[in-house]
């Protein structure tokens, strides 16, 4: 029981941090677009 409780600790945990740098990853992203379109707009 102990074994299948911290099976299950370590997937939640592991499932949060991918999640985590999958959002981060994602906001990166998406912050870098907005300064190249502020970029684009001076530009112009």
């Amino acid at each position: 029981m102990g074994f299948v409780s911290r099976l299950i600790s370590g997937y939640a945990g592991g499932y949060l941090f991918v999640c985590g740098i999958w959002l981060a990853w994602q906001w990166c992203k998406t912050q870098r677009e907005k300064m190249t379109h502020l970029r684009a707009d001076r530009n112009h």
